[in-house]
C-alpha cells in the first residue's frame, strides 16, 4: 500500500503544480507590463516570496488529489477483479504492477505551458490604445541584431520566469511529500475491507472517452490489412492501462474520503474501540491528517457563503447558531489574511481589502450579539476597517461604517465613566450625613478616612479603565511617566551616537550613495554593482574594533527606546510630515546600525518598514494612469509659494526623499548579503529610478542658470546628512 500511495502522490504533485505554471506566468507578465518593465527585465526580477506563496497555496489540493487518486484507482481495480476474489490485496498488487511498467513523472523542469493568452495580451497592449504602444522596447528596433529584438528577449524572459517557478517547486517538494505521508498514516488505520468499502462510497468515476467513429476507409478491405492479419502484426492505438479522472472530481473525492475517515475514527474512539494495533498515537495521526485550505481566495469565498453582511438580523432563538457560523467565517478570514501576509506582490490587495471589510462586519455583528464585550469587538472592527482604508482610500461606505464604529466606542466609554462619578458623589454624601453625636457616629468618624482612601482608589482605577477603553491602544508604560520624558530618552540616544567610540566614518561610508556615472553604468547591469557594494561593506565592517561594536550595540538600545515613545507609534502615510520624517530617520539609523553589526535580518526588517511607510498608493494606477510624484509636486508647490512655512515643508520633503533613497540602497545591499538575489535586484532597480527622479529637477533648475553643459553632469550629492543633523536636535518639553 505504501508503494502504491507514494506513486499516486508523486503523480498528483507533478500534475497539480504544473496546473499553476501558466496562471503564474500570465500574472507575472501582466504585472510587469503594467509596471513598465522591458522584455528582458521581465525574467530578471522575480518576487521570491510571491512565487513561493503561489506554490505553497496548492498544498491542500495536492493532498486531496493524491488521496482521491489512490481510492479511485483502488476501487476501479477492485471492481474489475474476477468473480469470487474479494481480496483488496490482489487489487493493490495488480495496481503496483501496472505502476512498475509505467515511467515515473518527469522532473519539474519538464513543465509545459501554452502562450496563447500571453501573446494575445501582449498584442493587445502593443496596439494604439495599449500600455506598450509608445514603448520602443516592445517594437522592432532598427540596426539591432535579431537575438536582441523584443520577441526573442521576451521568449528568454518567459523561460526565466518558468525556471523561477520550477525552482520553487523543487524547494518545497518535500513539504508536499510529508503531507501525503500524513494521509497515508490515516489510511493505514483501516482494515483492507473497510478501506475498500469507504473507497467505493467516495471514489471518483473514470472520465468517459468515446470510441472513435468508424470510417469508410477503415471499413473497406485492403491488401495490406489482409497480410497484416495473416502475419499477426496488426497495429492498434496504444491505450493507457490506468483510467483517467477529472481533476476536480479527484480533489472532491479526496476531501469526502478524508472527512469520512476522520468521522469513523472519532466515532470508534468515543465508543472505546481500539483503533490502532501498532500503538500509534491516534491524536497525532488525526491532527496531521487535517488538511486546512491554503488558497486565500477560496477561504474568503467560503466565509462569504457562511455569513452575508447584507442579511437581516435573525430571531433570538437562532442567535446561537448564527454566532457559531459567524465565528467559523471569522476563522476562515483570519487564515486567509495570515496567508496573504506572507506575500509581497500587489496582486492580493483586493483580497486583503475584502477580507478586512468582511471581518469588520463580522466583529460589528458580534458586538451586537455579545453586549458585554461590545467595546472589544468594536475596537477590532475599527482596526480592520482602518487597515482596509489604508489599502484603498476610495471606499465611502467603509468610511461611514468606520466613523460610526468609532463614535460607538467613544459613547460606550462615556457611559462607563458615568457610574464612577455617581459612585463618588454617593460616597461623599454618605460621609457628610454621618456626623451624629452618638457612638455609631464616632465609629463612623474613625473609619471615614479609610473609606475616603478606598473611594479615591476606586475612582482612579475606574478612570484608568475608562481611559483604556477609550484609547484601546496599549497599557501605560514607564516611557509615559512625567519623570521619564522624551527629551531624556532622546538625549541618551544623542550621547550614544556622538560618543567617541561610535564609528562615524563607517556609518557615513555605509550611507554614501554611489556616483552618478556608476549608477548610470549599473542601470543595465545591477549584479556587478551590487557585488562591489557588498565587498565595500564587508571591508567596512571588518575594520570595526571591539569598542566600536560595543558602542553600536549601546546605540541600538537607545535608538530603539526613542522609537518606543508614544509619539512615534503607528506613524502612517497620513501622519504629520515632520513626525513621519523623524520616525523613518530613526529606523534608517537603526537599520544601518544592524547592518554594521552584520545582523542582516533585523536590518532588513527596519529598512522594509521605511520602504512600506514611504511607498506611494499605486492602487488604480495600473489601468493606464500615470503615477504621481508627490515629492516633486510638494517641492514645486513650496518653491512657487515662497512663504516661510512652504520653505520649511520643502526642506522636510527633501530630507524625506533622501531617507527613502538611502533605505532603497541599503535594502538592496542587505538582500544581496543574504543571498536574496531577486529582491536585491528589485530594490536596486527602484533605487536607480529614484536616482533618476532626483536628477531631473536639478537639470531643470540648472538649465535656467545658463550652465547647462557643466551642471547637467552633476550628480545627486553622494552624502547628504541634513536628516541626521535634524535627528540629533533635542527639544525639551
Amino acid at each position: 500500500m505504501q508503494s502504491v500511495y507514494s506513486k499516486c502522490a508523486k503523480a498528483a504533485i507533478f500534475a497539480e503544480l504544473q496546473n499553476g505554471l501558466e496562471p503564474f506566468i500570465y500574472w507575472h507578465v501582466t504585472e510587469s507590463v503594467q509596471e513598465a518593465y522591458t522584455p528582458a527585465s521581465i525574467g530578471l526580477y522575480q518576487e521570491e516570496r510571491e512565487v513561493e506563496a503561489l506554490v505553497l497555496e496548492r498544498g491542500s489540493d495536492v493532498r486531496d488529489r493524491a488521496l482521491g487518486r489512490f481510492i479511485s484507482l483502488l476501487h476501479h481495480f477492485h471492481a474489475a477483479r474476477p468473480r469470487g476474489n474479494d481480496e483488496a490485496q490482489d487489487a493493490l498488487s495488480h495496481l503496483l504492477s501496472v505502476f512498475e511498467h509505467l515511467s515515473p513523472p518527469p522532473p519539474f523542469t519538464e513543465f509545459h505551458y501554452y502562450r496563447n493568452d500571453i501573446d494575445d495580451y501582449i498584442a493587445e497592449q502593443r496596439q494604439n490604445s495599449g500600455l506598450l504602444a509608445a514603448d520602443p522596447d516592445w517594437h522592432p528596433r532598427p540596426k539591432v541584431a535579431g537575438n536582441y529584438q523584443w520577441n526573442v528577449e521576451f521568449k528568454r524572459a518567459l523561460e526565466l520566469t518558468k525556471t523561477a517557478y520550477t525552482d520553487a517547486c523543487a524547494r518545497f517538494e518535500h513539504r508536499f511529500i510529508l503531507g501525503t505521508e500524513a494521509d497515508l498514516e490515516l489510511v493505514q488505520l483501516f482494515a483492507q475491507d473497510q478501506l475498500v468499502e469507504l473507497a467505493s462510497m467516495h471514489a471518483a468515476k473514470p472520465r468517459h472517452v468515446p470510441a472513435p467513429p468508424p470510417s469508410a476507409a477503415s471499413a473497406a478491405p485492403s491488401t495490406s490489412s489482409f497480410w497484416n492479419q495473416r502475419i499477426g502484426s496488426t497495429s492498434t492505438a496504444p491505450s493507457s492501462p490506468l483510467p483517467q479522472f477529472e481533476e476536480t472530481h479527484l480533489v472532491q473525492a479526496g476531501r469526502q474520503f478524508r472527512a469520512a475517515c476522520l468521522d469513523d475514527v472519532r466515532t470508534r474512539q468515543s465508543l472505546g474501540v481500539r483503533v490502532s494495533e501498532d500503538g500509534k498515537d491516534i491524536t497525532v495521526v488525526l491532527s496531521k491528517a487535517l488538511n486546512p485550505d491554503t488558497k486565500p481566495d477560496r477561504l474568503i469565498q467560503r466565509a462569504r457563503q457562511r455569513y452575508d453582511p447584507t442579511q437581516q438580523i435573525r430571531e433570538v432563538e437562532d442567535e446561537s447558531h448564527e454566532e457559531a457560523a459567524i465565528r467559523s467565517a471569522k476563522d476562515l478570514i483570519s487564515s486567509a489574511l495570515r496567508i496573504l501576509s506572507t506575500r509581497d506582490g500587489e496582486r492580493n490587495v483586493s483580497l486583503r481589502i475584502d477580507a478586512h471589510n468582511l471581518r469588520g462586519h463580522i466583529n460589528l455583528r458580534l458586538a451586537e450579539l455579545k453586549p458585554r464585550s461590545e467595546s472589544n469587538y468594536l475596537s477590532r472592527a475599527v482596526a480592520d476597517w482602518t487597515a482596509s482604508i489604508e489599502l484603498d482610500e476610495d471606499q465611502p461606505e467603509i468610511r461611514e461604517q468606520l466613523s460610526g464604529a468609532k463614535a460607538r466606542v467613544q459613547s460606550g466609554a462615556k457611559q462607563d465613566a458615568a457610574p464612577s462619578s455617581d459612585l463618588a458623589t454617593a460616597d461623599g454624601t454618605a460621609q457628610d450625613a454621618s456626623a451624629a453625636p452618638t457612638e455609631q457616629a464616632a465609629k463612623t468618624a474613625e473609619t471615614a478616612p479609610m473609606n475616603g482612601k478606598s473611594s479615591k482608589t476606586t475612582e482612579s482605577a475606574k478612570d484608568a479603565q475608562v481611559e483604556g477603553i477609550a484609547g484601546k491602544e496599549r497599557e501605560k508604560t514607564i516611557l509615559e511617566s512625567p519623570f521619564f520624558g522624551s527629551d531624556l530618552v532622546t538625549g541618551m540616544m544623542v550621547d550614544a551616537l556622538l560618543a567617541l567610540p561610535f564609528p562615524h566614518r563607517a556609518l557615513r561610508e555605509t550611507l554614501r550613495l554611489p556616483p552618478a556615472a556608476a549608477v548610470a553604468a549599473a542601470s543595465h547591469d545591477h549584479v556587478h554593482m551590487l557585488e562591489r557594494l557588498a565587498k565595500a561593506h564587508q571591508a567596512t565592517t571588518k575594520a570595526l574594533t571591539s569598542e566600536n561594536r560595543a558602542q553600536l550595540k549601546h546605540a541600538v538600545k537607545t535608538v530603539s527606546a526613542v522609537l518606543a515613545l508614544p509619539d512615534l507609534q503607528h506613524v502612517g502615510r497620513n501622519a504629520d510630515s515632520q513626525i513621519r520624517l523623524r520616525s523613518t530617520s530613526l529606523r534608517l539609523v537603526l537599520g544601518t546600525l544592524f547592518l554594521l553589526l552584520n545582523d542582516h535580518v533585523r536590518a532588513h526588517g527596519e529598512l522594509d518598514l521605511i520602504s512600506n511607510a514611504l511607498k506611494p498608493n499605486t492602487r488604480g494606477e495600473a489601468k493606464g494612469g500615470k503615477k504621481a510624484k508627490p515629492d516633486q509636486d510638494a517641492r514645486t508647490d513650496a518653491v512657487a509659494g515662497g512663504s516661510g512655512g512652504g520653505a520649511e515643508e520643502a526642506k522636510v520633503e527633501e530630507m524625506q526623499t533622501r531617507v527613502q533613497g538611502e533605505a532603497l540602497l541599503l535594502l538592496a545591499k542587505t538582500c544581496w548579503l543574504t543571498n536574496k538575489v531577486q529582491e536585491a535586484l528589485k530594490f536596486f532597480r527602484w533605487f536607480v529610478k529614484w536616482y533618476a527622479d532626483q536628477q531631473a529637477p536639478n537639470a531643470d533648475v540648472e538649465a535656467e542658470l545658463d550652465e547647462q553643459i557643466e551642471q547637467l553632469e552633476r550628480s545627486v550629492a553622494d552624502l547628504d546628512m541634513r536628516w541626521w543633523d535634524a535627528l540629533l536636535v533635542v527639544d525639551k518639553k
